[in-house]
């Protein structure tokens, strides 16, 4: 009889054993599975700007619309993010006027990137850690390029700028095949592709960078082509050209073209007249050249969380009896509460206005509006 209790017994603890095994080993296993059914693909089309949309076609990221793009405080906030380990390629099509801070890094097998020439500013990180990206054209109109916009990309050899004026802002690390976050010795070994006499060209001088100069601007010029004008005769060729127009008359070849050289040559037999090209550029200046804006401290035009982040750190080196690395304009930026003092206050205060800003409830108001509130 006690053998057939203690059997009775043994087996009910068998079975409370076996009711208790999915809280552990079970249910860790439902949780694995669970876990895999529920990781997000990712939408492949969306909004991303008041009136710029996104799509992803295969491995092709293709935005469109007109105005700005949204702007990304953080990679992982852009709407493609959780898919840009398998894009190839991003094209941003006419219409779009910013290319935005953090809206395509770290896509390591992207190798074509379209930038459409109504674009007048590309962010700060825009394009970082893009390792197989190996050329870029930017277009005449961009203003200025963010700070970090094409930080290690290490396969980039070729960047073209047609602008003029476009400004390079961060320094070494802007455009760099060489360096990361964690090993901040940044380089580039590639070529800078400019204009004579442009930012670009001394942008890869202070940095020294190898910069070749290209022909030609791009849309931010007005240029008239070289003219050739030949003529023959078999007595006296004479050829006139007035401020305007250039008129070529003889017996056997008539040639009529226009330019801004006024040029009277007359000879004999087989003349060949050349009219040199003329150039004119239309200078845009660059955001912050002559002036600074209360809150933007890294001059991005964004007062955001970096700029904080940015006071705070000065704070930091200046309370430690350290030198403080910031220029005229950026104390003149970060001293928003106007104290003659940078601490953490205008750090504060700076983060209040870039939560307001960007939760959209409020109107629309300056830095200096919104403290005087």
């Amino acid at each position: 009889m006690k053998k057939i209790i203690s059997a009775m017994i043994s087996a009910a603890v068998g079975v409370s054993l076996l009711t208790a095994l999915p809280v552990t080993a079970v249910g860790t296993s439902n949780f694995d599975i669970g876990f895999a059914e529920t990781v997000d693909a990712g939408e492949t089309s969306g909004k991303c700007g008041d009136n710029v949309y996104w799509e992803l076609q295969g491995t092709k990221l293709v935005i469109t619309g007109s105005g700005e793009m949204n702007v990304f405080d953080t990679l992982a906030a852009a709407p493609w993010y959780s898919q840009r380990t398998i894009i190839t390629e991003v094209e941003i099509g006419e219409g779009v006027t910013t290319v935005t801070p953090c809206g395509f890094g770290m896509m390591n097998k992207l190798i074509k990137v379209t930038i459409p020439s109504t674009a007048t500013y590309i962010g700060r990180l825009a394009f970082s850690s893009c390792t197989a990206l190996s050329s870029v054209e930017i277009p005449a109109r961009v203003e200025f390029i963010g700070q970090g916009a094409f930080r290690s990309c290490s396969s980039l050899q070729s960047v073209t700028i047609y602008g003029s004026n476009t400004e390079i802002k961060g320094g070494k690390e802007t455009i760099s095949s060489k360096g990361s976050q964690y090993d901040p010795n940044y380089s580039f070994s590639g070529t800078i592709y400019g204009v004579n006499g442009s930012k670009a060209q001394s942008y890869a001088s202070n940095n020294n960078i190898k910069f070749q100069t290209i022909g030609s601007l791009q849309n931010d010029t007005t240029t008239m082509p070289t003219t050739t004008t030949t003529t023959t005769s078999k007595t006296t060729t004479s050829t006139t050209t007035s401020k305007t127009t250039t008129s070529t008359t003889s017996k056997t070849t008539t040639s009529t073209t226009t330019t801004t050289t006024t040029t009277t040559t007359t000879t004999s037999f087989k003349t060949t007249t050349t009219t040199p090209a003329t150039t004119t550029t239309t200078t845009t200046t660059a955001p912050h050249d002559k002036d600074y804006s209360l809150g933007d401290v890294n001059g991005d035009n964004y007062i955001d969380a970096v700029d904080a982040s940015m006071v705070l750190s000065e704070y930091a080196k200046v309370s430690s009896n350290l030198n403080g690395s910031f220029n005229d304009k950026q104390k003149k930026a970060a001293n928003v509460d106007n104290n003659s003092y940078i601490d953490a206050v205008d750090a504060s205060k700076i983060l209040s206005y870039y939560a307001y800003v960007s939760s959209g409830n409020g109107q629309k108001v300056t830095l200096s509006e919104f403290i005087k509130k």
